[in-house]
């Protein structure tokens, strides 16, 4: 998991923590090193929802309205009309996001259009040129929502700690889960059966028996 930095250009506490000191401590990091790397596993370790500040399962999800990389608005309400919504938030930097790409891939193959739907959010402090490139780059097949001027609001509302985060809502609005891996998901819909041809299209296809004879 990559830490969020909240404020761009700027340290979060968690980042110094995990730098081994704050300011004024720079001969102690040896000594925070060890307890750093235990506290920062024991996270890892942790259930995601008892660690993602304020969202719960049960809770409604914040909606929004965020445009995709295309320039085309997507709010969440219409996103979740007819199914779940995976909510990846993630970003350019996230190594952990970058190598878990292939399940992402895997999971839209098989849930598009059947039930959920994955739909990634970038919070990090990137340009959208950066997001639009590593988006080919990757050939990431999923719908992209990235909003310069509404991250840190995001963020905020979701108490993102850091990515990837997942959020799991279903159709009523209502936060299923949260958690820092991909989550246990509804089985897919079935495919729709294509309707029978109506009958008698292959007799009226087919050729008159005396055609062609002189």
């Amino acid at each position: 998991m990559i830490f969020i930095q909240r404020v761009k250009g700027t340290r979060t506490d968690m980042e110094r923590i995990a730098h081994g000191a704050t300011r004024g401590e720079k001969n102690g990091r040896q000594r925070w090193r060890m307890p750093v790397m235990l506290f920062l596993l024991t996270l890892l370790c942790l259930p995601g929802s008892s660690i993602a500040a304020g969202l719960r399962a049960g809770t409604m999800a914040p909606e929004f309205e965020l445009a995709d990389l295309d320039g085309n608005s997507h709010d969440l309400a219409e996103l979740r009309k007819d199914s779940h919504v995976l909510l990846l938030f993630w970003s350019v930097n996230c190594h952990f996001c970058h190598k878990l790409i292939p399940e992402f891939k895997q999971l839209y193959d098989r849930y598009h259009g059947r039930g959920v739907e994955l739909v990634a959010v970038n919070v990090g402090y990137e340009s959208l040129h950066d997001v639009q490139h590593y988006a080919k780059d990757n050939e990431l097949p999923y719908l992209i929502l990235n909003d310069d001027e509404r991250k840190e609001e995001i963020i905020e509302a979701y108490g993102l700690i850091g990515t990837p985060t997942f959020v799991l809502v279903a159709p009523d609005g209502r936060i299923r889960s949260v958690s820092y891996q991909i989550p246990a998901l509804p089985a897919p819909r079935a495919l729709p059966t294509p309707p029978p041809a109506p009958p008698g299209d292959d007799a009226a296809e087919a050729p008159d028996a005396g055609e062609g004879e002189e």
